[in-house]
């Protein structure tokens, strides 16, 4: 069951990577570079019962929308 929640949690951020890809992540805001950059909005954020991590994210664009599965492992940021 996912519980949702209003953002991630204040001030945090993350930044993730791939082969030719990039996400950025704040508390209202994402960046998807792939290849040109995109502003999206996260309307939605949720995560397993009982647990901080894996997250569940709904990322809304101008052109673009997107559903991300972030774990813990594969994104760094200063706040994590």
């Amino acid at each position: 069951m996912a519980l949702p929640s209003v953002g991630l949690a204040s001030g945090l951020s993350l930044f993730c990577s791939g082969q030719g890809w990039s996400l950025s992540v704040d508390d209202t805001q994402a960046e998807f570079v792939f290849p040109a950059p995109t502003q999206m909005d996260i309307p939605h954020v949720a995560s397993a019962e009982g647990a901080e991590w894996p997250r569940a994210m709904t990322l809304i664009g101008d052109r673009d929308t997107a559903i991300v599965v972030l774990h813990r492992r594969d994104c760094g940021g200063p706040t994590l």
